[in-house]
């Protein structure tokens, strides 16, 4: 099964003058499994594949959605290895 992630991204002020076409708003609920990301985007697919492991070693059902939470972006750090993104696997 592929799970789909959502990059959620801080907002200000009125939702609807800043959600781009083609995405829509959702509020989620319940409890996840919760793995921290430091480093590069380019090798956060190493974290989703430990996590994958994880749910494999107590057979787990993969969930159908997966969100990741930039705690910070390039524009923010001096090197990509400064980079920290919160990964979120919804529990069933």
């Amino acid at each position: 099964m592929k799970t789909a992630p959502l990059a959620p991204f801080p907002v200000t002020g009125n939702l609807d003058q800043v959600l781009l076409e083609g995405y829509e708003q959702m509020t989620l609920s319940g409890k996840a499994y919760k793995a921290v990301h430091r480093g590069s985007y380019e090798t956060i697919e190493k974290t989703h594949g430990m996590i994958h492991s994880f749910y494999g070693k107590h057979n787990l059902p993969l969930p159908d959605l997966v969100v990741e939470a930039y705690v910070n972006n390039p524009n923010d750090v001096s090197s990509s290895e400064e980079l920290v993104t919160n990964i979120f696997y919804k529990a069933k």
